[in-house]
């Protein structure tokens, strides 16, 4: 889900950093786990981490509906919301 659009994100995580603070932060919340903790996104970190997946999100769902990946890059580079979600 993440490959065809991680391009079009601007963060300091590589993706795998990215991917592991969504799991953990995702499974901390779930099971509320203390040895989870010091790996999920907290505060600020948290905020970032939500707005990054809802973009991932209607970015994909723009996919599945049949937008053309160059459509959606546009709209990425200029939608000023989703630019905001996507770090820029």
């Amino acid at each position: 889900m993440l490959e065809p659009f991680w391009h079009l994100f601007k963060t300091e995580m590589n993706k795998n950093l990215f991917v592991n603070s969504v799991v953990a932060t995702r499974n901390y919340l779930t099971h509320a786990s203390s040895d989870l903790a010091n790996k999920s996104a907290e505060s600020d970190r948290l905020f970032v981490l939500v707005h990054n997946l809802e973009a991932l999100f209607q970015l994909h769902l723009l996919q599945l509906i049949g937008i053309r990946q160059e459509k959606i890059e546009a709209l990425a580079r200029n939608h000023i919301r989703l630019r905001q979600k996507l770090g820029h």
